[in-house]
């Protein structure tokens, strides 16, 4: 779970009490990492999460 601006975003049951990182890539979009994985990104301004590839 991210939590962003006082409101929480579920990424996935999968990383459930594991470190996730995120890093601004582009103007209010966050790429989100795990380990040596770039899951997705989140959109801060539509808070829509979209996973990479689709």
């Amino acid at each position: 779970m991210l939590c962003y601006k006082r409101k929480k975003i579920n990424l996935s049951l999968v990383f459930a009490g594991q470190a996730v990182g995120i890093k601004l890539v582009e103007d209010r979009i966050w790429l989100t990492s795990f380990m040596d994985y770039d899951p997705g990104c989140f959109d801060d301004e539509n808070y829509v999460y979209a996973i990479a590839g689709h």
